[in-house]
């Protein structure tokens, strides 16, 4: 029997966040974009497919620090939506019920909220982006209140403005740029993904790339993006492929075959694995780009363990232990992979800096895992 994974009210579950995400989080209310005069543009794109690189010395994750602080506003509040780390050290973890998002120090230890649950100033309905600044502060985007707070390095709350762009994801790109990825509900903006902003105001560049233009209207889709020295590099939550590009330069998309890994992601099946699904990125240097690919554990039919929602759904119970990670090291320079390699744990969240994520939500813990390349 075939089980599939659908959305649950409040408690989704991490399965159900691997297949999709909620479609309101990826759009904004239909609105007019304040832009500039450039503001659309559609790059055509030169396609890469990677070839397949197997090495069992190349490299390999390391467990650094954990977070699994059960103090009333420290235990983890449901499943993370995201894991960012700052310039400082600093964890932000965003939930996915809401509120403000919680900091922890570079050893796992609760430091507390950021701003609070709330509407005024420096509070927050749900927290969506984390982005990290390079003078120590942070801003974050409310994905309820449509509106950018920014934070200084001691994390006092500096001001707030109005925006358009309600995302889960951004990053800072050549220090003073916001690269944001958010799908606008308005006929101007629709199938443009990509957005170059700025902190002070919405004068908005946006971009769309062929690879991300094949969306269709109303269909539920995620984007990643980071900054690599003088690129920025996109992902789209179903499609094994990044995009990346320079200014003024048309874009990569860099393919990795399907035909690596076997068919039938999004749904449960004990008969045969899901195929692989492309979860995170993060660079690791400016040149190099970790992709990382949740395929199925070898002993995946061990893992299928179901819980049951009030609401009928079903959902699976352990997640790492269904699936395990292949990180792609992409050398931007050469085009190329100069690494790959398979580990034990499901990679969850690019905290950024090179840093990935798994969660034991039953457990309530966070494991927080660094790239090390063979040298």
């Amino acid at each position: 029997m075939i089980l599939r994974i659908l959305p649950t009210p409040r408690e989704r579950r991490q399965v159900e966040h691997v297949v999709k995400w909620p479609w309101m989080v990826l759009h904004a209310a239909a609105l007019s974009l304040p832009v500039s005069g450039d503001a659309q543009v559609r790059l055509p794109t030169r396609t890469i497919e990677l070839s397949a690189l197997t090495c069992q010395s190349c490299g390999q994750v390391v467990p650094g620090v954990k977070i699994a602080d059960q103090s009333r506003d420290g235990a983890l509040r449901g499943l993370p939506r995201n894991l960012i780390q700052d310039h400082r050290g600093r964890f932000f973890v965003i939930n996915q019920g809401g509120g403000a998002p919680q900091v922890f120090d570079g050893t796992g230890r609760f430091i507390r909220l950021l701003g609070r649950e709330g509407d005024g100033p420096g509070e927050f309905r749900h927290a969506g982006a984390v982005v990290p600044l390079l003078d120590g502060g942070v801003a974050v985007y409310d994905l309820r209140q449509s509106r950018l707070s920014v934070f200084d390095a001691e994390l006092k709350y500096r001001r707030s403005r109005a925006t358009v762009l309600r995302t889960a994801d951004a990053a800072l790109w050549k220090g003073d740029t916001l690269m944001v990825t958010a799908s606008l509900n308005s006929p101007a903006a629709f199938g443009f993904p990509v957005h170059q902003t700025t902190l002070e105001g919405d004068s908005i560049k946006s971009f769309s790339f062929e690879p991300l233009s094949v969306v269709p209207r109303g269909a539920p889709e995620r984007w990643k993006v980071v900054a690599a020295g003088d690129r920025y590099c996109v992902s789209r939550e179903n499609r094994l492929a990044i995009a990346c590009a320079k200014s003024g330069e048309a874009p990569v998309e860099y393919h990795i075959s399907a035909s690596w890994f076997r068919d039938g992601f999004a749904k449960i099946d004990s008969g045969a694995p899901p195929a692989a699904v492309f979860r995170s990125m993060a660079a690791i240097s400016p040149t190099l780009i970790a992709l990382v690919v949740l395929v199925p554990d070898p002993e995946f039919r061990k893992a299928i363990q179901y819980r049951r929602g009030a609401d009928g759904t079903t959902a699976l119970i352990d997640l790492n232990g269904y699936y395990d990670s292949r990180i792609l090291i992409l050398d931007l320079t050469s085009e190329r992979l100069v690494a790959s390699f398979r580990v034990s744990q499901a990679l969850m969240y690019s905290t950024g800096r090179g840093g990935f994520a798994s969660v034991d939500e039953d457990a309530g813990e966070i494991q927080v895992w660094r790239v090390r390349l063979a040298r």
